[in-house]
């Protein structure tokens, strides 16, 4: 067994070695998978792009806008808006792969999600170490005589804050539910980062 993350390097790398983490075989698995189906969907939608049919220009001397699909933003869409007649006409041939918004989203959303539960776990790992030094070192003063500590006040800022985080966990949920594309990958992801192995 030959595995580097249970022996020791040996000289004066074997702190920075036990504080490096080191993505379990699925964790890369499931990341590369995520970025592959990213890179997937932009090279369709590039795809797409360049292989567009072009379109004669208007009738002012302006060129036609991007053919449904062509675009890389909604707004460029020429269909859809009123006013869009016969100088914009929409383009008789899809030119973009009807896989590549899954793609881009799934793989994004994913992504964003690992990323975002792995920085989530590390920030809560190092504010609970803070807190238990913050509140050791309460104790300690108290029983030294140095200071007096209103338990009370402390428990009803201690309520106000759970109250608070409830509130911003709930738009956390809004926010993965809603902004972040795939929502439902994007949780997977946001669970897979946040676990530790």
């Amino acid at each position: 067994m030959n595995d580097e993350r249970k022996k020791p390097r040996s000289g004066g790398d074997s702190a920075a070695a036990a504080r490096a983490y080191v993505f379990s075989p699925w964790k890369k698995v499931l990341c590369v998978l995520a970025g592959t189906a990213l890179a997937g969907g932009i090279g369709l939608r590039v795809h797409g792009a360049l292989n567009a049919p072009s379109s004669p220009a208007g009738a002012e001397g302006k060129p036609a806008a991007p053919a449904s699909g062509a675009a890389f933003l909604p707004g460029d869409l020429p269909t859809g808006r009123p006013g869009a007649g016969a100088n914009h006409p929409a383009a008789a041939v899809e030119d973009e792969s009807p896989w590549s918004p899954f793609l881009i989203k799934g793989g994004g959303g994913f992504l964003m999600g690992f990323c975002i539960g792995f920085a989530l776990r590390k920030f809560l790992r190092m504010s609970m170490f803070v807190g238990g030094v913050v509140l050791a070192g309460l104790f300690a003063f108290q029983y030294l005589g140095v200071i007096s500590v209103d338990w009370a006040a402390i428990q009803g800022q201690i309520d106000g804050a759970g109250a608070w985080l409830k509130t911003q966990f709930d738009s956390f949920q809004t926010f993965l539910a809603g902004a972040l594309p795939a929502g439902g990958l994007a949780v997977f992801g946001l669970v897979a980062g946040f676990k530790s192995r």
